[in-house]
């Protein structure tokens, strides 16, 4: 059973085309690597985009978005290691734009649409 960490990364990546992380994330990633690191429970990071890729072929801008998402969820697995969480006990998953966050509204949908999720095995 997939169970949902309680912060979804998408301040992380409220830049568009972006899958870097800035001097605040990293403290909180470092934090979330603690918890990893206590718990027995594999983890999946699912990486999202948003739908906007400037490009007008829809089947090119899903495979820039299907990228972009994998690209961010590697940016955490990688900031995650570096803080000493065994890369075995990690997934990645890469879902481009398909599901949209349903956490989001407004202005800042987009950017809450640019995240990754941190699911632990249990």
């Amino acid at each position: 059973r997939l169970v949902l960490e309680a912060v979804e990364l998408s301040w992380a990546f409220s830049l568009h085309g972006s899958a870097s992380i800035d001097r605040s994330s990293r403290q909180q990633l470092r934090a979330l690597a603690e918890k990893i690191q206590r718990s027995n429970s594999p983890v999946v990071l699912v990486g999202h985009a948003s739908h906007r890729t400037g490009v007008a072929d829809p089947i090119a801008s899903q495979m820039i978005n299907l990228r972009m998402s994998a690209k961010r969820a590697e940016t955490v697995l990688q900031e995650l290691s570096r803080h000493g969480v065994a890369a075995s006990k990690i997934k990645i998953t890469a879902l481009g734009d398909s599901q949209p966050n349903p956490n989001a509204s407004g202005k800042r949908k987009e950017d809450a649409d640019r995240r990754v999720e941190v699911l632990f095995d249990q």
